[in-house]
C-alpha cells in the first residue's frame, strides 16, 4: 500500500503546493485548511481486479456482482478498493476493514471510531479516472467528467440548469458548446456533494457565470441550509479529455495532490511493463493545479 508522510513526501505543484509521493504504509491526514487529492487510473487486468475485491465489504461486492458489463464491474472494483486504501492510510487500519455509511443523499461517509480523527472525503470517477478528495474536519465535494460529445446538453441544461445557464449554453455551439456544459456540471455536483444534498433537486439552487476564458464563477447560492462561511470552489487540472472540480464548505489554503499508483504497480511488476502515465513509486505525483477564480467565498 503507498503511504504518505511528511518524511516521504516531495516536489512542488504550481503556486507552492507540494506534491506528495507516498512510500510509507501510514498517510499523514491533511493539515488543517489543506485538502488532499488523490487520482487513479482504471487497469484492465481480471486478476488484479479479483484481488481488489477482497477489500471490499459485502454490500459492495454485492452491488459489483449488479454489472452486466465487465469493464463497469471492474471499475467499480478498482475505485471502491482504492478509496478503502487511502481511507485506511488515514486512520491506521486495513483497508476491508473501513466501515463506510451512506447519507440521506447517497454520498459516503466513513464511521468513526473512538478517537478516529473527523476526516470527511468524495470520490468521483469519469470514464477510466477517479478522484478522491479528503479533508479534516470540513465537508468536500468533487467530481470528475469525461468529456464527449452532448447532442441532448442543451435539453440536459434547461432541465437541470438555472435559465441563465441553459440561455448561455443556447449561445455557443460545437466544441464551445460542450466545453461549456461539462463545466458547469462538474462546478454544480461538486458544489452539491460538498453541501451533502441531493443532486437532482439542488442544481437549479446554484448559477454561475463563465468568464471569456470558459471558466466556472459563481453567481448565487441558495442553498437549503446556512452555509456560514460561503462555498470554496475550484477547478483542477484533469487528465486529457477530462474537467475536474471541488468544492469545501470552507476556504481552502493548499490543495496537496498526492501519488496513488498501487493498482498499476501490481501489473507492472507481473508484466514487466507500464504505461507511461504510471508513475514509478519514487516518483513525483502529476501535478494538481487549481484556479484562483473562487478566492471570494460566494465567487464574488
Amino acid at each position: 500500500m503507498v503511504g504518505c508522510s511528511s518524511s516521504a513526501c516531495s516536489g512542488e505543484v504550481d503556486g507552492g503546493s507540494p506534491t506528495r509521493t507516498c512510500a510509507n504504509e501510514r498517510i499523514e491526514i491533511p493539515a488543517q485548511g489543506e485538502i488532499h487529492v488523490w487520482p487513479a487510473r482504471f487497469v484492465d487486468d481480471e486478476s488484479l481486479t479479483n484481488d481488489r475485491l477482497e477489500l471490499l465489504d459485502d454490500d459492495e461486492r454485492e452491488r459489483a456482482a449488479q454489472f452486466a458489463q465487465r469493464r463497469h464491474r471492474m471499475r467499480f472494483i478498482q475505485f471502491r478498493a482504492f478509496a478503502r486504501q487511502v481511507l485506511g492510510g488515514y486512520l491506521g487500519v486495513p483497508a476491508a476493514e473501513i466501515r463506510l455509511a451512506v447519507g440521506p443523499h447517497g454520498k459516503p461517509r466513513l464511521e468513526r471510531r473512538a478517537n478516529d480523527p473527523e476526516i470527511h472525503f468524495n470520490v468521483s470517477h469519469g470514464g477510466d479516472c477517479c478522484l478522491l478528495a479528503a479533508r479534516l474536519g470540513c465537508a468536500v465535494g468533487v467530481d470528475i467528467e469525461q468529456v464527449r460529445d452532448m447532442p441532448d446538453a442543451l435539453d440536459v441544461a434547461r432541465r437541470f440548469f438555472t435559465r441563465s445557464e441553459a440561455e448561455l449554453l443556447a449561445r455557443l455551439d460545437g466544441a464551445a458548446r460542450r466545453n461549456a456544459f461539462f463545466a458547469l456540471w462538474t462546478h454544480k455536483e461538486a458544489a452539491v456533494k460538498a453541501l451533502g444534498e441531493s443532486l437532482a433537486e439542488n442544481l437549479l439552487r446554484l448559477e454561475f457565470a463563465l468568464d471569456p476564458a470558459g471558466h466556472s464563477r459563481l453567481k448565487s447560492l441558495a442553498a437549503t441550509r446556512p452555509v456560514p462561511d460561503g462555498l470554496w470552489l475550484r477547478r483542477l487540472d484533469a487528465p486529457a479529455d477530462h474537467v475536474a472540480a471541488i468544492a469545501s464548505l470552507r476556504p481552502c489554503a493548499k490543495i496537496v495532490s498526492c501519488s496513488w499508483n498501487e493498482a498499476a504497480r501490481d501489473v507492472w511488476a507481473r508484466k514487466h511493463e507500464a504505461p507511461d502515465w504510471i508513475a514509478r513509486r519514487s516518483a513525483a505525483a502529476a501535478p494538481v493545479r487549481s484556479r484562483e477564480a473562487f478566492d471570494h467565498p460566494r465567487g464574488a
